[in-house]
Parts: structure tokens; sequence; C-alpha cells
């Protein structure tokens, strides 16, 4: 279930009830039959006046039945309309009386309970038999990624009220974590708090963050009593198909020996080919019935009460025609994840969530604004927007260690994006980042095609572009082996007279296994980005097509990208070594002067500052003060706005088409890292 919100949202009560209309013509009644339904719609009319809901369900082929899930934001909004159900004080069967009053501490944010970021998950398991649901499991946000407390009251405070969740054991809750995170590797923490309400003494540990190979070693450490190896196979296996893999741990009077990974992919099926991939590979391992599968697939989608055919509610639309004028509400249906849970005797059962929530505005939320900085800090404004920008691309790295970004019909790219981002990292020339880098060179080298070469992503074939990336990333963290010799060799099946290309002529290109429709030769065509990009590993190889090329303007043009700033950069870095082109090398600086003052994307004007760092004093000073005017536009979480424009043709076009529509690193890895190099350029420049 999505936790995304608006602050201004109305304060209306909309039954949950009305997302069961949005969610049941998506769901086979093989999955969840008439009469399992009917208990889900019972709870779900009871529960309070917040229209998010998901269902918990098994994906085996002869698994019936669903879990019941609500979110409840942190909002002022459904603060209050928690606040005023609570009060009513009808809800000794839907929540219990221990949990009702932990609940109203978070309404009035006793002890700093509530935090501004993150609401609670509340899961009502199916009953047995008939009989009615017993009082819900509560999951409660503990840590931020860091690992710092996200409750402002500070964690043992919080703790000590949730202690009142449980049945006392002997030993409290807090040393139950503190012994956890004794063993905890760097880098992961406690997303979530699961209270099994109805279970006794027991709660989940919801681990965020660890990386494929560090798990065997954490359960052994905390002697985790189930098949580490079987766990290990399938953790690794699934953070290979996801963005992030979450393990959740019970304990009780001890660790119990089941173990669950909740496998997340932000986007939707249609526009990620990996829930493919994971559908399919549930399948083949037997967790997953194909008939399920195609339901999910096909379950996403956003609905609006305008379309033919919508069973919108009618105190909905009561609520929408009342509402202010910018409130315009819509539903979005969506897989929140997949969760495969290892059992004590080994027993593998693979799950789905999948939620309907109410939004009331269909305008994206504003941008973020720049991180105010620190009293009484010392470093640079350019220094501290370096360190922010890391910061930024850190957190954004995957848990496969890759980093992702542009959402294209084949998926995201990682191999590409991995290489640039930490080419970019890697010189920035932070010592404390070798650790990090070397995970992410060992993430590509497993990647790395039996041809030598690297591609947009695992479902692409292997280009030049990424591999000359992948190349420069190599070479900046000093490796060295026969992978980049076979990657060099598979570059230099690129050369064609008087260019280079993006495919070679063997290179097969298909899109869902099938070939273009009209053709691949503009794809095999010459590309002067992709050649400025890859020249400096074919040992001058494509200088003199560089020299040739070059616009008498002083630009480089580009296919692959909408503007010629960003190949202008690279191949002035590409001629900066070689005498017979210091002339060429002016005229590129000097086209960069022409277009101050810079207007555009951060991504254009931090190449137009890499540029201008190779020109003249004069020069120099106008790429800080492009950098300084790029360090004011950092946004709160360290990112720069999108600006990577890349172009993605028809395979069978030529050339560029300047008015073609772009493809934005929709992420902010890109252009993160672009401006990340152009900081590290001007504030490491020597003085003259």
């Amino acid at each position: 279930m999505t936790a995304s919100y608006a602050s201004g949202d109305p304060d209306f009560d909309l039954s949950p009830l009305g997302c069961l209309n949005f969610l049941w013509p998506a769901i086979p009644e093989a999955m969840v039959p008439p009469h399992e339904r009917e208990w889900i719609e019972r709870l779900a009319a009871l529960l309070p006046a917040v229209p998010r809901l998901a269902l918990e369900m098994r994906l085996e082929g002869d698994a019936r039945g669903a879990d019941l899930h609500q979110f409840i934001s942190p909002r002022q909004a459904d603060v209050r309309i928690l606040k005023r159900y609570l009060r009513r004080g009808e809800t000794g069967p839907v929540f219990g009386k221990q949990l009702r009053e932990f609940l109203l501490d978070w309404t009035v944010n006793a002890d700093g309970l509530r935090n501004e970021g993150d609401g609670l998950y509340l899961e009502w398991d199916r009953p047995e038999g008939g009989r009615p649901p017993a009082a819900p499991a509560l999951f409660l946000p503990l840590d931020s990624p860091g690992g710092k407390a996200r409750l402002p009251g500070g964690r043992e405070a919080a703790l000590s009220r949730a202690e009142q969740l449980r049945s006392r054991s002997g030993e409290t809750l807090s040393a139950g974590l503190d012994g956890l995170r004794e063993h905890l590797p760097e880098g992961v923490s406690i997303g979530y708090l699961g209270f099994l309400v109805g279970r006794g003494t027991a709660f989940r540990v919801n681990l965020r963050g660890i990386r494929p190979d560090a798990l065997p070693a954490l359960l052994k450490a905390i002697s985790w009593p189930g098949d580490v190896d079987l766990a290990a196979r399938y953790f690794g296996r699934l953070v290979g198909l996801a963005d992030r893999v979450i393990v959740s741990l019970d304990l009780g009077l001890r660790l119990q020996p089941s173990i669950g990974f909740e496998t997340v992919l932000d986007a939707s099926p249609a526009q990620e080919p990996r829930w493919t991939a994971l559908l399919d590979y549930l399948c083949r391992e037997g967790l997953c019935a194909v008939d399920r599968r195609d339901a999910l697939e096909a379950l996403p989608a956003r609905l609006y009460p305008e379309q033919a055919g919508q069973l919108w509610p009618a105190s909905w639309l009561v609520a929408a025609v009342l509402s202010p004028p910018h409130c315009v509400p819509w539903v979005e249906r969506r897989i929140s994840h997949l969760k495969l849970s290892v059992g004590g005797d080994g027993t593998v059962v693979a799950k789905a969530y999948v939620s309907a929530q109410h939004f009331w505005s269909r305008s994206p939320s504003p941008p973020a604004t720049k991180r105010p900085a620190l009293p009484g800090s010392s470093a640079s404004p350019l220094e501290s927007a370096r360190a922010e920008a890391v910061s930024f691309l850190l957190a954004a790295r995957g848990q496969d260690d890759l980093w992702r970004d542009f959402t294209l019909p084949n998926g995201a790219s990682d191999e590409w994006v991995t290489a640039f981002v930490g080419w970019a990292l890697a010189r920035d020339g932070d010592p404390s980042l070798s650790g990090c880098l070397r995970q992410s060179v060992h993430a590509l080298l497993r990647r790395q095609r039996p041809e030598g070469g690297w591609a947009y992503n695992g479902s692409s074939p292997p280009d030049s572009d990424s591999t000359a990336w992948a190349l420069k990333f190599l070479a900046a963290v000093g490796w060295r082996g026969p992978a980049a010799e076979k990657a060099g060799s598979f570059l230099r099946a690129h050369i064609l007279p008087g260019g280079f290309s993006t495919f070679a002529p063997r290179t097969p290109i298909r899109f869902a296994h099938d070939a273009p429709a009209g053709g691949d030769a503009g794809w095999r065509g010459k590309h002067l980005c992709v050649a400025a990009n890859a020249a400096a590993q074919l040992d001058g190889a494509l200088s003199r097509h560089l020299r040739t090329a070059q616009s008498a303007e002083g630009w480089w043009g580009a296919y692959w990208w909408k503007g010629n700033v960003f190949s202008t950069a690279l191949a002035l870095e590409a001629l900066a070594g070689d005498a017979s082109a210091a002339g060429h090398c002016a005229r590129a600086v000097a086209w960069a002067r022409s277009l101050l003052p810079a207007e555009g994307s951060a991504f254009d004007r931090a190449w137009l500052a890499y540029i201008l760092m190779r020109g003249s004093d004069a020069d120099r000073r106008g790429a800080k003060d492009l950098a300084i005017a790029l360090a004011e536009e950092q946004r709160a979480d360290g990112s720069w706005a999108s600006g990577a424009a890349m172009l993605f043709p028809d395979p069978s076009q030529p050339a560029r088409d300047p008015s073609g529509a772009a493809v934005f690193d929709d992420r902010r890895v890109f252009t993160t890292a672009a401006v990340l190099v152009a900081l590290a350029c001007v504030l490491k420049a020597p003085p003259r």
C-alpha cells in the first residue's frame, strides 16, 4: 500500500469499504471467493473512514481468501478521522482495548509516537472457522534509512508506550531490539516494528538495506534457527529482480525459524519488465499459479469518476462535490509488493499485497526546496552541495549495488546508469566511497555479456556507449583485468569507416524478443556522441574522426541527446591530451562561452561549467558562477531536478530529430551525478 498523501487534503469521512469497489473487479474469484469477500466487506465497513485498503493473498493455485490491511497516515486529516472514530468507543470488535488505547496516544502524539513522514499499518488476519477477526497487528515506523530514530519523542519513549501491546515476558522490547542491532551491518536499519497483537509476545522486525552477501553472516551472528543457505538462496535471487527486498524476522521469547522477504518494485508492470521476470521466477518455483500472475500484471490502474463503468461510491461523490475546487479525486489500484516466506520446516509461500487508495488531487507534488544551511557550518556552498549530492546518490543505490534511472518501454536502465554514476563518484575522489564503489564494480562485472559488453539494462542488447562508461568506471577505481580487456575488444568492433556505432552489425536488437518492425539501421549508424564517449578507451582510433566532425561553431552533435552540451563535453575530454586538437578544444570553449548567461536544465549547465573549466581564467570564473547557481537550486534531498533529456528515436531513424520527445531521468540520479562532476571539477581546479 502506498504511503503517499497530500498535506492539504480535506477532512471527509470516506468509508474504506469503497476501496473494494475497485479491487474486486481485478481479483479473480478463485483467489478470493464470494464467502471470503463477505467477511472482508463486513470488517471494512467497521474501520476508520480512511479510504486506503490492501489485501494480502497467497499465490499458489489452490489457496483461497485474503487478509485485510489499512494504512493511516500522520497527516492531520487522517489523525482527526481516527481520533473521532476511537472516541466513539465502538471499536472493541475491531481493535481491542490495548490497541485502542495505543492509537489514542498516537493521535495526540504522546511521547512523540507520531512522526511526520510515516504512518501506521494495521493488519487483520483472515479468521478461521467463521470466527470474528482478532485484533489486528500494528506496524510502527522505527528507524530512518540511516539508522536514527524517526520518532521525534525518542525511540525509548515510543517503545515504552508500545510495551502495552504485548504480554510481558521478562525481557523488554528494547532489550530484544538492542541485541539484534548489535549485529546489523552498516547501513541496515529497522524500518518497521510489527506488534502481532493476537499472537502473545511476538513482534516482527523489518530490516531494510541488507545486501545479499551480508545476509548469511547476519543470520548466523544472531543464531537464527532456520535454514541459512535456503534463505540466502531465495534472498539473493529476489534482490536481483527487485528495487529492494526487506527482510522480516519474528521474535518472541526467542528468535523464530521463519523469515520473510518483502519484494518491492516501484514502477507498475506496464513500465517495469522486472515484474514479469519476478512473477515468472515464482511460477517456475511452483509458488505462483499462472492465472494469478496474469491477474496481478493486469491489476494496476488509475481510475477516475468520469470514466465509464466506474462504481464510484455515492458518499465519495458527495464529498467530491463539497470539496474545494482544487480537489479532483481519483483512485490508484496497485501491487504494493510481493512477499516470499520461508517457514522453519522449509515450506515456502508467496503472497501478493494489492491496494486501492483514494487521492484528492491529480496535480503533481510541489518540487522540493533547497535544504537550509546548518547554522555555524564552515563548509563552502559548493562543498556542502557536493557532500549532499554524494549522500543522495549513495541513498539511491539499489540493494543489488546498482543505480537505476530513465524509464523506457524496456524498463529502467541499471548497467549504463550504474557505470555513469560510479564514474562520477569515483572522479569525486572521496576515499570513503571506495568500498561502495567496489561493490558496484563487482555488481557490474556480474552483468558483463559473454561478448564483453554491457547494456542499457539486463533485458537489452549490449552497446558501445554503456560499455564505454563501464570501462571508464573500472579505470576510475583502478580496476584491471580480463574483463576490461574483453570490453575493449567489444568496443573496437563498433568502429566504422569514418565513424562509430552504438550497436555492432552482429548485435541482435530485440524488444520483447521481436526485431524493430521498421529496421534498425539508425541505431547501427554513426553516432558522434557515442564516439566522443568511447574515444578515450580506443587509443586515439577516433581522434581524427572527432576533429573532423566538429561543427564550425565548436560543438559536437548528439544522436541520443536533445542538446549538444553533453556530447561536446565528452569530446573535449577525449581530445584533451591531443596536441593537434588544441584549436578544436579552444573553439569548443568559445562556443560554451557564447551560451552565457546560461539557461536550461541543471544537467546542461553542469556540462557547460565542465567545458568552461578548460578555458581562460574568465571562463573558469564563469564556470564557478554556474556551479554556485546550481548549488542554490539543489533540492532538500541533495538532488537536482530531472534534466537529462535523452532521446529514444525509432531504430530506423538515421539522424537526430531535435523536436523528438525526450525521456528524462525520472529518479534524478543521472542529473545529480552530472552536477557532482561539475562541482568536483570546480572545487579541485588548481589556482592559476
